[in-house]
């Protein structure tokens, strides 16, 4: 999804190429090649990738196997934000990004995340209550009675017993 807005999903496929052709996979094609080595780095840096990129040998240019299976749980979810991010839209949508991670791997890409994304809008989907700080705007999704939902908007952690 390119424009205003793009989706990372849950469960975001990850393609038997380079980590270069993943991340290009979400360039729009009227953007041109000018920069692109720059803005590949930036959201490389941006999703928390860099030390991993200095440790492969062949950096961008790294095969990552069917589905993203030569790198970790979390180091696929990340390239998959990257890529996301090449998208160049304003508002990023991320759904469950620390879903198949441990509470110490999650905490540390979403450390990098928040760091990487400041000058992106996020909306965050989680229903793990670690992933929400108190400085967040949320909205909360809740079942209401007669099984209807029914939404809770608040602002600064005001409604922090509604996650």
């Amino acid at each position: 999804m390119t424009g205003r807005a793009a989706w990372c999903p849950q469960e975001a496929h990850l393609f038997d190429s380079t980590i270069r052709g993943n991340l290009l996979l979400g360039r729009p094609a009227d953007r041109g090649g000018d920069g692109m080595e720059a803005e590949m780095d930036a959201v490389i840096g941006a999703v928390g990738l860099t030390s991993l990129m200095e440790r492969l040998p062949d950096g961008l240019d790294t095969r990552i196997g069917p589905g993203g299976a030569f790198l970790s749980g979390g180091e696929r979810q990340r390239l998959a934000v990257a890529r996301t991010l090449m998208t160049g839209a304003d508002v990023i949508l991320l759904d469950e990004p620390t879903a198949h991670l441990d509470a110490a791997s999650a905490r540390h890409m979403l450390a990098d995340l928040r760091d990487g994304l400041r000058s992106r809008t996020v909306v965050l989907v989680t229903h793990n209550p670690a992933d929400i700080q108190p400085e967040d705007a949320r909205l909360v999704l809740a079942a209401a009675a007669g099984g209807e939902e029914a939404l809770v908007a608040s602002r600064r952690g005001a409604n922090a017993g509604n996650a």
